[in-house]
């Protein structure tokens, strides 16, 4: 073995990232306690991965802590050091203001926000109650020469779910098939299934998230509808969606029509399984 030979910093950031796959922050930490080269300890990549795999354990405070310790030592965070620590701020309390301050920090050292900080940081606003500051950010990035994608359009349609919004969610609809993200209903359930295979988690955002905003304005007649065309693209075979819409109907009174879509779901033989305290509250 070569014990003098030194180790990059391509090596540590990579090894890092794999312990965030993994959600152990505790052997991220030892690995980059153990770096002895500053040089290498302080690269923005290192840096970065650690910070990631704190993140992304639910360790939003340590994360802020170690970023500090991580500039006094000698790091310059770049734009993805802000991202990653703004995609913490979707699951915290308090999370909005802490992502302003976060954004008022990297555009004070003069970094600029690309389309994946914005993504990040309307997230950010989604979770938070913040559909105005959604939509606020979301034309902003446009006027900066942004073009939105299906993220950012998820986000902003997350938003509105919140707040019960269909009006706006159904425009944003109609602006993506306009710009050429959702088809017309003669490919829709194939491309329901190409998208949901190439970005589930994206998709089953923004369709779970339409979905409530139609339940949540009363527009059943659209809630079937977009149910029907998650079932006909075979993607209706959790009970996540049957169930948005029997809590629904059932809070409107349409106690029948709420069973008729349970004895659909049974028939349908739809998976049970995190969604069932749903359909019982």
């Amino acid at each position: 073995m070569q014990r003098t030979r030194k180790i990059s910093f391509a090596s540590y950031s990579s090894y890092i990232k794999h312990m965030g796959k993994s959600l152990d922050p505790v052997k991220a930490l030892e690995i980059y306690d153990s770096i002895t080269d500053e040089s290498t300890r302080n690269h923005v990549s290192v840096c970065n991965s650690v910070l990631s795999c704190l993140v992304r354990s639910g360790k939003y405070d340590s994360s802020v802590k170690l970023f500090h310790q991580m500039k006094r030592d000698g790091l310059s965070p770049d734009i993805v050091t802000y991202s990653t620590l703004l995609a913490g701020c979707s699951k915290i309390q308090n999370g909005y203001s802490k992502a302003l301050d976060l954004v008022q920090e990297l555009k004070y050292n003069g970094l600029v926000m690309d389309s994946i900080t914005y993504g990040t940081l309307l997230d950010v606003c989604a979770s938070n109650n913040q559909c105005e500051e959604a939509e606020k950010y979301f034309e902003l990035m446009k006027d900066e020469g942004h073009t939105p994608n299906v993220f950012h359009y998820g986000s902003l349609i997350n938003a509105y779910s919140v707040k019960g919004n269909y009006k706006k969610a159904d425009e944003l609809i109609v602006n993506m098939k306009d710009v050429g993200l959702v088809p017309n209903k003669i490919y829709v359930a194939w491309i329901f299934m190409l998208l949901m295979l190439c970005f589930p988690s994206v998709w089953q955002v923004i369709l779970t998230s339409l979905l409530k905003v139609y339940v949540k304005g009363g527009l059943f007649d659209k809630a079937r509808e977009l149910l029907n065309d998650l079932d006909a693209a075979g993607h209706a075979q959790n009970e996540i969606p049957y169930c948005i819409l029997m809590d629904g109907l059932a809070k409107a009174g349409q106690i029948q029509e709420a069973k008729s879509v349970f004895d659909e779901m049974n028939e349908k033989n739809v998976k049970s399984g995190m969604a069932s305290d749903r359909c019982s509250s």
